[in-house]
Formats: structure tokens, sequence, C-alpha cells
């Protein structure tokens, strides 16, 4: 993600207890900082939030990149958590569920599974 002024972010939030931060600062420990951010639901509620953000200081920040070399870059990509590939391949997934449209996540979609042909 690369902030954006006026763009939204849609998603999913989970309420969780302070034991469970061990785990995800473990998790998004390769340069993502734990960032607070207001949050709109889609039925007006607001909430104050946290998320990992990745600045583009990032040693693994890709820089402005096409979809079609971010994809790349993704299907080479694996970390301690599992393959880049299915991570995003799952994201696309869940906004499709979410009715999220996201025509650059769904792009990068549509290379990953060309290049399994």
């Amino acid at each position: 993600l690369i902030e954006a002024p006026g763009m939204v972010c849609a998603g999913m939030a989970y309420r969780i207890t302070p034991d469970v931060f061990e785990h995800l600062d473990h998790r998004e420990k390769n340069g993502y900082l734990r960032f607070r951010t207001p949050l709109t639901f889609a039925d007006g509620d607001l909430a104050d939030g946290l998320v990992y953000i990745a600045t583009e200081d990032n040693a693994a920040f890709l820089g402005q990149a096409d979809e079609q070399a971010i994809a790349e870059h993704i299907a080479r990509s694996e970390g301690p958590s599992g393959s880049n590939r299915d991570y995003l391949l799952h994201l696309a997934k869940a906004l499709r569920e979410l009715g999220a449209l996201d025509e650059h996540v769904f792009r990068i979609e549509q290379f990953l599974l060309a290049g399994n042909d």
C-alpha cells in the first residue's frame, strides 16, 4: 500500500487482545510499522484501529512498478509465513467476497495466474 489522499483501503477489522501483538509484531518484522489510524465501517460506525504498514524506506519496497513487475516479484517471493503468491490470491478472493473492487490487486492476480499456464 502507498498512502494516497482520498483513497480507500477495504478490508476486515478484528478486535484482538494485547497478547496477539507478540505474534503479529514477529510476523510483520520485515520493516513494517504498527500505525494507528481511524477506521470507518460499512455501516458508518467509526473506531480507532491499528494497521501494519511498510514505508518507502523499507528494504522490501519494490517502488513504483507496474502490475506485471509486481506479479513477477510476488511469484518468486516467500517468507516464514508462506508464499507471497498465495497471500495475493487469497487477498483477491477476500476482496471479491467483501464486494471491494481493487483493479490493482485483480490485475496482479491475472498476471500471477497467467504465469502458471
